[in-house]
């Protein structure tokens, strides 16, 4: 095995060196800080209301900084409308709901 010479590891170590400090590390999306929440009102969906009740969304609002507003909307329909005139930033829906209503109006979702 031939040993390679020291200018030659040095330049190796030198431009490997400036390619990975030249090379800029992705960037994470930036954390939302504040979440306004639509829910209305079907069995799946109640642990909403529980966990604003008992304290336990706050709890998770608090480890992670952000803020967290729900709000009980009791037409399940408009909740929906209202996410995609953008009052909300988040809602409960069915999934078929999710693909049709808010599609429409412009805005992409993710579940």
């Amino acid at each position: 095995m031939k040993h390679q010479s020291p200018v030659v590891l040095l330049t190796a170590a030198v431009v490997l060196s400036a390619v990975l400090f030249f090379i800029s590390p992705l960037q994470a999306a930036e954390k939302k800080e504040k979440f306004d929440i639509a829910w209305s009102h079907y069995a799946g969906w109640e642990p909403w209301g529980y966990a604003q009740q008992s304290g336990i969304l706050k709890k998770w609002a608090d480890k992670y900084n952000v803020e967290i507003k729900l709000t009980l909307v009791n037409d399940y329909i408009e909740s929906i409308n209202l996410y995609t005139t953008g009052k909300f930033t988040a809602c409960t829906m069915a999934n078929m709901d999710a693909l049709t209503i808010p599609a429409v109006g412009g805005i992409d979702s993710t579940a």
